[in-house]
């Protein structure tokens, strides 16, 4: 069976990675084989409660503020599955999320990417919605 390691790099955002854990245990969690947790060095040290949720975490904790792509690529080095996927600490997978990541990745379909829905009326999240507004399909 093939699985899926998720990578979720965070800072100072305790309430959001809980509530992104949560939302990843309404997928089929015998398809995630874990969950990296980077730390991009908080001013209080994440913790989680790991006997609460249905998959393997790992925690890692940066020393020093690196940036959410840094840690993705720290945290690669880790991987032991054939899938990696990317999640920010903000994100609310969808209940098939990590489903439809197995089933339609293919050898000529090497990435793919979610729906970006906009959960504020701000500024910033409306530019960054206009980045996807777009749909293209292969």
């Amino acid at each position: 069976m093939v699985r899926v390691t998720i990578i979720i790099p965070t800072k100072d955002r305790h309430k959001d990675i809980e509530n992104c854990l949560n939302a990843l245990m309404i997928n089929k969690v015998k398809l995630i084989h874990e969950v990296i947790i980077i730390d991009d060095n908080s001013k209080k040290p994440l913790t989680v409660d790991l006997e609460r949720f249905n998959f393997n975490i790992k925690l890692i904790r940066n020393e020093s503020s690196l940036g959410a792509a840094a840690c993705r690529n720290n945290a690669s080095k880790y991987v032991k599955s054939e899938i990696i996927a990317f999640l920010d600490d903000d994100a609310l997978p969808p209940p098939n999320w990590v489903e439809v990541i197995v089933n339609e990745l293919n050898p000529l379909r090497g990435a793919i990417t979610g729906r970006v829905i906009r959960f504020d009326k701000g500024v910033v999240s409306k530019s960054r919605q206009e980045r996807y507004g777009s749909t293209s399909r292969l």
